[in-house]
């Protein structure tokens, strides 16, 4: 390979300027503030050592050579190139170079050359050895915004897609491929989870973590506990967690949790708020929005997504209106999608039960203003998702709660899906008196007695007027007293008997748990028996509540040996303590 030409200086008319010419050919022409500046200049640069550096200094930029400074820059003299001080200086060190070294200068480029963007954030790219302010334009305007800064172009992604951004400097252009993702999950990087009861670690993380990181619908999230057991029971423990999904960005961190035991005293349900209508959803949207009182409420979801939809996700939010932060207890099932809707109401409402018996679930942080995601549940095509829960601020303070249903990117139009009340509807929404109390009688040797569940009167929303049809989730707490008249022993006998469409039921009959099968009219449950002496007088206290996904009204059917004796009469129905269910 021939060696390059020697570089020689040039002298022109004007005195502040310089050429460097390699044979006939200019290579750089240098120009100085004056005559003295200009030659200083050349001199420099004919014994300048590389790599040139490039500093800043307030409004300049300096171009050195080890310890001499080789060049300045100024804003006016950028101005002439519509450029920067500090993009001035770097095509001028590359120049030179390329000048001295007979190297072919540089080409334009882009660093990134391509760039990621996640949804809703700013990411920069910087162009490289070319001057001058570019003309921006973006392929899809939809998908990202670009703006200039110095000789850097920063990118917001603002809808998840591709797009090109493209820089143009009259004969020179560039493009930077640009993708938006939205991230799987906003990760923290500590975390503290108060916890009560023998609620499991990972599912009390799993439960707060979907309150902070609000991850994408898409996204799973897999959590990995240390192997060796933590120091002590409050020492904070590193876990590992990454959330990915297909066309999400993957975050992945090491979150310092710290697991605060926080005991729970429940009280009594001040309210029940239910989301059932509509019940079957039709497109995205909301489906409730409800002011909580500043008391505990107990939660019924129950929705059916219909077979033409598409897939969708349910998801449940609570929000702090108030000027000052709230701390709320909160134990929450959900069981879907499901094509079974009764399956998928019984056992929300077991597990619901099972969870309060020993008081499991987190207490959640919401600063003034702050909306947090409480729940997301999948709803595929054709099937239901249902889900019970429990909320207790702990103090006074009035929370809103809002129940919707998103598309798989989690976006929803703010529109109510439901028709305005109140109705009558087939089903309800709104906000209930949490339970109701009656008694019953029956006298051994008596016609039947009968003890309706889930029967007008309907309770009602005292603000709308809205009715509860089937008093779904209200508590029905029951006195029933068995009396035997005859002089000999005698047995009742206790049954669960839908009258329309298969039910499943959960009680507490005297303390005793029972769960019912899938029973009808024709195949009822007995939920229990009696043996009384002559003349003796039982109380029997039953606690339950009309269950989503089943067929209610149901009758509970009070039975004994029919001796032609007169039915008993009924007693005054008194207010009942919660016994065992909240």
């Amino acid at each position: 390979m021939a060696k390059p030409a020697e570089l020689t200086v040039r002298a022109l008319s004007d005195p502040a300027r310089v050429q460097l010419c390699r044979g006939a050919e200019v290579a750089l022409e240098i120009e100085g503030a004056t005559s003295a500046q200009g030659r200083r200049a050349a001199d420099l640069a004919m014994r300048a050592e590389f790599p040139l550096r490039v500093t800043t200094r307030q409004d300049r930029a300096l171009v050195w050579s080890g310890d001499d400074l080789l060049a300045e820059i100024s804003q006016q003299q950028s101005a002439r190139w519509a450029t920067t001080p500090y993009s001035l200086a770097r095509t001028f060190a590359s120049r030179l170079e390329a000048a001295r070294t007979g190297k072919t200068p540089a080409l334009p480029t882009l660093e990134p050359t391509r760039l990621t963007v996640p949804l809703g954030e700013t990411r920069p790219a910087r162009w490289l050895n070319q001057s001058g302010v570019p003309k921006v334009t973006v392929s899809d305007p939809s998908i990202a915004e670009a703006f200039l800064t110095g000789n850097e172009v920063r990118v917001t992604g603002t809808r998840r897609g591709d797009a090109t951004i493209t820089l143009s400097w009259g004969n020179t252009t560039l493009n930077l491929p640009v993708v938006v993702r939205p991230w799987a999950a906003r990760l923290p990087t500590d975390l503290v989870v108060p916890f009560s009861g023998d609620m499991p670690r990972q599912e009390a993380l799993r439960r707060v973590l979907l309150s902070r990181a609000w991850p994408h619908p898409s996204a799973r999230m897999e959590i990995t506990f240390p192997k060796a057991p933590p120091t002590s029971p409050e020492a904070p423990v590193a876990v590992q967690v990454q959330a990915s999904g297909p066309g999400l960005l993957t975050a992945q961190a090491k979150v310092q949790v710290r697991f605060q035991p926080t005991p729970i005293q429940i009280y009594q349900a001040g309210a029940l708020v239910m989301s059932n209508r509509p019940e079957k959803i039709l497109s995205e949207g909301t489906l409730l929005h409800q002011a909580l009182p500043a008391a505990p409420v107990r939660l019924l979801i129950h929705h059916y997504n219909l077979p033409q939809g598409p897939e969708r996700f349910l998801e449940v939010l609570l929000r702090n209106p108030s000027d000052v932060p709230a701390r709320v207890f909160l134990a929450l099932e959900g069981v879907g999608p499901s094509a079974d809707e009764i399956f998928a109401g019984h056992l929300a409402t077991r597990r619901f039960l099972e969870c309060m018996g020993d008081q499991q679930g987190v207490t959640l942080q919401l600063g003034a203003g702050e909306t947090i995601l409480v729940e997301r549940l999948r709803m595929k095509p054709g099937q239901t998702v249902s889900a019970m829960g429990w909320l207790q601020p702990l103090r006074a303070v009035e929370l809103d709660l809002t129940v919707r249903a998103v598309d798989a990117q989690g976006h929803a139009p703010d529109q109510d899906l439901a028709p305005t009340g109140p109705g009558p509807f087939s089903t309800g929404r709104g906000l209930f008196p949490a339970e109701v109390h009656a008694s019953y009688a029956h006298d051994l040797g008596s016609r039947y007695g009968f003890i309706p569940l889930g029967d007008a009167p309907f309770t009602q929303d005292p603000l709308t007027g809205e009715l509860n049809p089937g008093n779904f989730g209200v508590v029905y707490r029951l006195r029933l007293i068995l009396r035997n008249p005859t002089s000999e022993a005698r047995e009742a006998r206790l049954f669960f008997r839908p009258r329309g469409g298969p039910a499943r039921g959960i009680f507490f009959v005297d303390g005793a748990f029972a769960e019912t099968d899938n029973a009808t009219s024709s195949s009822p449950y007995l939920l229990g028996r009696w043996s009384l002496a002559p003349g003796e007088v039982r109380e029997v206290y039953l606690e339950t509540f009309p269950q989503s996904g089943s067929n209610y009204p149901v009758t509970l059917e009070v039975q004994s040996d029919f001796v032609n004796l007169p039915s008993a009469p009924q007693p005054e129905s008194i207010p009942l303590p919660p016994r065992w269910m909240p």
